[in-house]
Formats: C-alpha cells, structure tokens, sequence
C-alpha cells in the first residue's frame, strides 16, 4: 500500500490505475468511503464569506486570510468574496 494523492491517475509505486467506476466498476466505492472520486459533477458547493484568489483563481474558505495554494492574501476590499448566499460554483481554472 502507498499513499497517492487524488490527482494522480496511476500508482507512482507499481503503475496500476487509479481505481475508478470506468475501470473496476462498484467496487471502486471501497476506495472512497467518503464519496470522492471528483463524481460532484463539476460544481464546488461554496459559503458565505469564502472568496476566490484573484492571483490563482482557487476557492478559498472565508476563515482564511491568505490562499492555500499561492499565499495571495484576501483583498481587504472585499472584491474576491463568493455572492451573498453562497451557492454553487462553476469549477475554476487552476493557475496558468
């Protein structure tokens, strides 16, 4: 056993694929108690008060100050913030 992180599609150990419904069928749901799989249909359910980073575009939970992934802080001017209510999100573009 190794740990693999979501995005890779293989094993970096042995090669073998990740295990998905198109390649193992049900059983693959083992592998993902928790529902993984990215099966959410491309849609990021997002809350009031998160904000998206205008340097890496990467949806950012309201209870942080900077960007996970690049470290861009949260524009004091509120301009990054998700729509009052919340809502669902298309998927946005990682960094380029």
């Amino acid at each position: 056993r190794d740990l693999q992180f979501a995005r890779n599609a293989s094993c970096r150990r042995c090669g073998a694929a990740k295990p998905l419904p198109q390649n193992m069928g049900p059983q693959a749901s083992s592998f993902y108690p928790m529902g993984g799989m990215g099966s959410s249909g491309g849609v990021t359910q997002a809350m009031t008060g998160d904000w998206i980073c205008p340097n890496c575009r990467d949806l950012v939970f309201a209870r942080n100050s900077q960007c996970r992934r690049c470290s861009t802080s949260r524009p004091a001017d509120g301009s990054a913030n998700v729509p009052v209510g919340g809502g669902p999100l298309p998927m946005l573009p990682g960094p380029t």
